[in-house]
């Protein structure tokens, strides 16, 4: 059978993190043991393992669930990587795993990788608050894909110190776009601070706020298609806005060329010299701007924000977490995460198909899997992961964990792990939120929409930078061509799903 794979963004994680807010906890039980005297082996292939920085607490949580699970034996990959074109070579070499990481919708479809989760995931009382939205994106032709494995949160740092040191209003929890603009812009005075670090960003945000019938950069889920109708073009004219006025790092130093886009290498030099000294010339500093207190706002994610809370340059400047800003006062902000998935694969035997779906729940939704993960992190040790993992490269293991996602089930016991493990950002109301509202969130498409990766790199991002901020083309005059050709990326992929 012919394998399709899909090239797709890697998420980029050095640490491992864990977070959570919401209501009522059951208690675990060991539904899952055996008595048979048989040993079931159950493989699986998660990106926790496969890049070796948490391989160690990988192997970690496999030995207690085999420990308290007579009869089941969980077995780690650790020689394989997890993306579409990993898992295709795992397929044609006949060693597809029993559970595996969803790298991609597209490619699980089509290659017919997934089992159909959807009578275990029905039968299964953890899944009672599960988060509605994750199943029915990853629910194709009445199918369920995968169950989402975690939840990792989206938000705004805002620097409150330069708020203040540039004489500007500190808005309140519900501000609006209006009053971010005002924050980058007033946050901006050249040789000392900038105000956004890539504003391109918000653009994965914005235009739902305008119009809530939208998703993440302005994807329109019930037509399955990309509007880049007033809410996208009103969108990207305020981020023309801020790189017109030299607020954002990113959309300044692009304009004056990517060096990594350029062939010749005394080329590539010169450009990278010329990035570097308009980032000193207006920024005051080549280290990091956030870090170092030079920066008015940036977007973070929560599986980042722990490590930096532990960084003593911190404590050099006031800062805090807001919610995304609305695009009117007493709007709810949307709340955009990112996430995983895994699944059941179809390699894995009829007969053990629900052992391995039994695994693959208390993984990703149990309480007894997360505390366990978070009393890991907190007696991680870098020195004794190394001394008991002989075999993973020394060099990869990572020197610290961070609890940074919450599993995907409404249920204030993850929150209390969370905010146990984290008491100080506890006290933020910008990371409450994140925890508080993972029902009434939206995530990243690259996984889940087929073509989407193609459409952003190869029309969307390229619009922005070359065309629309250096001035040569509007968003009003580009919005057309550009749904259309992103729409075409779509609907070819789709059409290769059809009858999957």
């Amino acid at each position: 059978k012919k394998i399709v794979t899909k090239k797709i963004l890697p998420l980029l994680m050095s640490v491992v993190l864990i977070s959570s807010l919401f209501v009522g906890c059951r208690k675990e039980t060991n539904g899952g043991k055996t008595n048979n005297s048989d040993e079931i082996t159950i493989t699986v292939l998660n990106w926790m393992d496969t890049d070796y920085t948490d391989a160690p607490m990988m192997r970690e949580i496999a030995k207690k669930y085999s420990e308290e699970h007579e009869g089941i034996n969980i077995e780690i990959i650790t020689d394989s990587g997890v993306d579409s074109a990993a898992v295709a070579q795992l397929a044609q070499a006949g060693a597809m795993p029993d559970v595996f990481f969803v790298s991609d919708l597209y490619s699980t479809v089509v290659n017919d990788w997934s089992i159909d989760l959807t009578p275990y995931f029905e039968a299964d009382p953890r899944t009672e608050n599960y988060v509605q939205y994750l199943r029915d994106l990853m629910t194709y032709n009445g199918k369920l894909h995968g169950m989402c494995s975690l939840i990792l949160g989206n938000c705004t740092l805002v620097n409150v110190d330069a708020v203040n040191k540039y004489n500007l209003q500190l808005p309140g929890y519900d501000w609006t776009i209006d009053e971010y603009m005002n924050l980058v812009l007033g946050t901006t005075v050249r040789g000392e601070s900038i105000g956004a670090h890539i504003a391109q960003d918000m653009l994965r945000y914005l235009p739902m706020q305008y119009d809530p019938t939208l998703n993440w950069y302005s994807f329109d889920m019930e037509k399955y298609a990309f509007r880049f109708d007033d809410a996208w073009i009103k969108s990207v004219n305020k981020i023309k806005e801020i790189s017109d006025a030299k607020a954002s790092i990113t959309e300044s130093i692009d304009q004056m060329g990517r060096e990594w886009t350029i062939a010749d290498a005394d080329e590539a030099e010169a450009v990278l010299s010329t990035r570097l000294t308009w980032m000193q010339d207006n920024i005051g500093t080549l280290e990091d701007p956030w870090l170092t207190g030079h920066l008015g706002t940036t977007i973070f994610g929560s599986w980042t924000i722990p490590t930096m809370e532990s960084q003593a340059l911190w404590s050099d400047f006031e800062w805090d977490i807001y919610p995304f800003p609305v695009a009117e006062k007493g709007n709810s902000p949307a709340a955009p995460q990112m996430v995983e998935f895994m699944s059941v694969s179809t390699a894995c035997p009829e007969e053990e198909r629900q052992a391995a779906y039994d695994f693959l729940s208390w993984f990703c939704l149990s309480e007894e899997a997360y505390q366990f993960k978070a009393d890991y992190i907190k007696n991680y040790s870098h020195a004794q992961a190394v001394a008991d993992n002989p075999d993973l490269p020394y060099e990869t293991i990572a020197r610290q964990l961070v609890l940074g996602f919450v599993p995907p089930v409404k249920d204030e016991c993850f929150t209390k792990i969370m905010y146990e493990t984290y008491p100080e950002l506890a006290k933020k109301e910008g990371w409450r939120w994140m925890w508080e509202n993972i029902d009434k969130g939206y995530c990243d498409l690259s996984r889940i929409v087929p073509g989407w990766n193609e459409a952003y790199l190869n029309y969307i991002n390229e619009s922005l930078i070359v065309s629309i901020y250096s001035g040569k083309r509007t968003a009003a005059d580009m919005a057309k061509e550009m749904e259309e050709l992103c729409n075409a990326e779509i609907s070819e992929r789709l059409s290769e799903m059809v009858g999957k």
